[in-house]
This record gives structure tokens, C-alpha cells and sequence, in this order.
């Protein structure tokens, strides 16, 4: 059984200590090559978030029972939406009133609190039936041997094949609404940044709603669960549609920040609202052991695919006088994938 608490331990201990080196070395770096400690904490970080992220997706059924999974979720998610509306102008107030080493300084307070709460957290560690040899014939532990047991577990589910694939194809095309809109606001419709805010506004607003939604909905089941995935999967790809229709009907600053908002926060409802129902069947119905396999594979798989999403739409959004047919070709592309 793996111990998901000291896993947790380590990866948070490895960020304070990066963040504590970090702000004791950049002023002992002269201009430019203060880029030197921020590259390297900022790779630090990375890594050690996507441990804490997926160690604390295995280790759901450890802190909660079954019945809770989705509420626990859904509080999850909706913490994340607050937090994404409120930072940035939270940030700015408190970068402006205290400086760089203040806001360092916070920074460090913060993730000392975060440790000292996660050390508070009580793991339910229960043995279950499934072993490394049912899906390792040797029984070997090593990790080559257990990545390639999480593979074969997942080529075994066809469903669970269907969500990568599908969360892959969301991932690549999302990175159309991250750089599509503030590029043809900017660039083509010419307008200014108040279209931009009011549709990252809209976003974030959508996001935090539909969390909040799945907080006192009923628990999902297997029941109908390809249908429950379909209603905000197809929601997601209209929303494409429409936003491209926008884009290539009008070039008004109030229509698009009105309705451009209302579309932004619909295809983040849909999101948040798809991915609380996936995240809970695969809590549900995954095995505690290879549980943290199955969501590091998950992860990998949308992370890899965003850089070639992002250069691809990059080149299609500067060499296209109207980008909002891409967002039409996108969300015809999705209805067929559908």
C-alpha cells in the first residue's frame, strides 16, 4: 500500500525548500540572470505540484468515503475557482503594497500553513484485494514493472481509454479559447482589454458554478453515465460554434464582451461539470492501487498534447484574417469526434 501522506510530505517539503532558497538567492543575481533562480524554482514547482496533485487524487478514498467522493470534488474544484477569480487583483493589491520580498514572504507563510493542515489530515489506509500479480505475472515491484502494470490496466478498460482519448482531444482544442480570443480581440476586432477581462471574467465565473452545481446534485452513478458526459460535452463543442459566430458577426465591444462572457462561462460550466463526473467514476470504480497510475497517466497524456495544441493554433490564429472560423472548425471537429 502506498503511503500517500508521506508522499504529500516530501513533495510540499521539496517546494518550501525551494521557495526558501529561492528568495534567499535571486537579489545575489545581477539583471538578467535572476532568470536563473526563477527557471529553476519554476521547474521545482512544477514538478512538485503534479506529485502533490495526483498523490492526492489516489488517496480520495483514503479521506472520504464512497458518498463523498463528488462533494469533496466539487468543494475542490469550487476552491480552485475562487481562488482563480480573486488572485489576480488579490495579487496585484498585495504585490503593490508590500513589494517582491513581501509578497515572497506570504508566499512562504502560505505554503508553511498549507503543510501544517495537510499534517492534520487523517489517511484511512484499508487493504483491498487487488495485488501487483494480478496484473504483473512476475509480481515485481519495481517501477518499470508497475508503470507497465498501470498500462496494461488501462488497455483492459475501454472506458477508461475513452477518457484520455477524450480528454486529450479537449486539451488540444481548449488551447483555442487560451489564445484565440485575446489574439482577435487584439489583433483583428481591435479592441481593448476590457473585452479580454469581461471573457476571463465569464470563465472563471462559469467554473465556480458549475462546481457548486455538482456540490448538491446527486451522487453519480454508473447509471446512464455516457449520457451524463455527453450533455456537457455537447454544450462545450455549440459554445465553440457560437464563439466563432460571434467573432465573425461583429466587432462591437459591448456585444462581445456580453455575450463573448456568457459563451466563456458556459464552456467553463461544461468543463467543471464533465470533469467532477469523470473524476468521480474513475475514483469509483478504479482500484485504490493502481488509482494514482491511472491519473498520472491521465495527466501526461493532456500536459503533452497542450505545447503542440499551442503551436498549432499559434501559427492558425496569425495566418487566418478570421479567427473565428477556427472555433467554427473546432466545434464541428469535436461534434464528429462526439
Amino acid at each position: 500500500m502506498v503511503n500517500h501522506k508521506k508522499i504529500l510530505i516530501y513533495s510540499m517539503s521539496l517546494r518550501m525548500c525551494a521557495l526558501l532558497v529561492f528568495a534567499f538567492t535571486i537579489n545575489r543575481f545581477p539583471g538578467a540572470y535572476k532568470l536563473i533562480p526563477v527557471l529553476l524554482f519554476l521547474i521545482i514547482d512544477s514538478i512538485s505540484v503534479n506529485f502533490s496533485d495526483v498523490c492526492y487524487s489516489a488517496s480520495i478514498h483514503e479521506l472520504v468515503n464512497t458518498n463523498r467522493i463528488q462533494k469533496l470534488s466539487s468543494l475542490t474544484q469550487t476552491a480552485t475557482s475562487i481562488s482563480s477569480i480573486l488572485s489576480p487583483t488579490l495579487g496585484i493589491g498585495l504585490y503593490s503594497a508590500l513589494g517582491f520580498k513581501g509578497f515572497i514572504l506570504i508566499e512562504i507563510s502560505a505554503s508553511i500553513l498549507s503543510f501544517l493542515i495537510m499534517l492534520t489530515m487523517k489517511f484511512h489506509y484499508q487493504k483491498t484485494r487487488l495485488t501487483i500479480k494480478d496484473y504483473n505475472e512476475h509480481g515485481s515491484n519495481s517501477p518499470l514493472k508497475t508503470f507497465k502494470m498501470g498500462l496494461s490496466y488501462i488497455n483492459k478498460r475501454a472506458l477508461i481509454k475513452y477518457i484520455i482519448i477524450i480528454s486529450v482531444m479537449l486539451n488540444f482544442f481548449y488551447t483555442a479559447l487560451n489564445i484565440g480570443p485575446p489574439f482577435i480581440i487584439k489583433n483583428q476586432l481591435h479592441g481593448g482589454n476590457t473585452p479580454i477581462g469581461m471573457l476571463e471574467t465569464g470563465s472563471a465565473i462559469g467554473m465556480l458554478l458549475g462546481s457548486l452545481l455538482m456540490n448538491f446534485l446527486p451522487n453519480t452513478n454508473k447509471k446512464r453515465f455516457a449520457f451524463k458526459i455527453f450533455i456537457p460535452f455537447f454544450i462545450l463543442d455549440i459554445q465553440f460554434i457560437l464563439l466563432g459566430l460571434l467573432f465573425l458577426s461583429t466587432s462591437n465591444a459591448l456585444f462581445v464582451s456580453l455575450f463573448g462572457s456568457l459563451i466563456m462561462g458556459l464552456v467553463s460550466f461544461s468543463l467543471a461539470v464533465l470533469n467532477i463526473i469523470v473524476q468521480v467514476r474513475l475514483q469509483k470504480t478504479v482500484p485504490t492501487e493502481l488509482l494514482g497510475r491511472v491519473i498520472a497517466t491521465l495527466t501526461t497524456a493532456n500536459t503533452s498534447i497542450m505545447p503542440l495544441g499551442i503551436l498549432i493554433f499559434s501559427f492558425l490564429f496569425q495566418n487566418t484574417e478570421s479567427g473565428g472560423s477556427i472555433f467554427i472548425f473546432s466545434g464541428l471537429t469535436l461534434l464528429y469526434i462526439l
